[in-house]
């Protein structure tokens, strides 16, 4: 039976008893301490310079975010602690009514005044690209002068 039981720190004692009525006694060994995130979790003693830790995170885009949705990035350090932070989502980056980014329609750009064309398609594609390019080249022109 155990007598004495072990601690974190502190042998413990075994004994032997037979029916005869002799007995003797084994040590059991200390168990140690068992930290977590710089705490032993068996009895609660703080981890020699535990409170000297200094943390150095990594950052982890852990969801991007998307033009309508926020995201997530995660900071870690090597010791478990960690903690996150909201990425704002991108909104949309409309081009001639269709934002670059993921495609969707500006809403109220709908109608192109053509009958019988609803701006989807080959042609839709292809003036668009075209718009882009010249749009994108303007705007580079007209930085270089103001």
């Amino acid at each position: 039976e155990v007598t004495v039981a072990a601690t974190c720190t502190e042998d413990g004692v075994m004994t032997y008893t037979c029916a005869c009525g002799d007995s003797y006694t084994e040590v059991i060994p200390a168990t140690g301490h068992h930290y977590v995130n710089g705490v032993c979790i068996v009895c609660g003693a703080e981890e020699p310079g535990a409170g000297e830790h200094s943390h150095s995170y990594t950052a982890e885009v852990t969801v991007a975010a998307t033009c309508t949705e926020d995201g997530v990035m995660t900071y870690t350090c090597a010791c478990g602690d960690s903690y996150t932070e909201v990425i704002p989502a991108t909104g949309h980056h409309y081009v001639n009514g269709v934002c670059t980014v993921c495609g969707a329609k500006k809403p109220g750009a709908g109608g192109s005044g053509w009958s019988g064309w609803d701006g989807s398609g080959a042609l839709s594609t292809f003036l668009t690209n075209m718009m882009n390019r010249v749009f994108t080249r303007l705007t580079n022109l007209f930085t270089k002068f103001w």
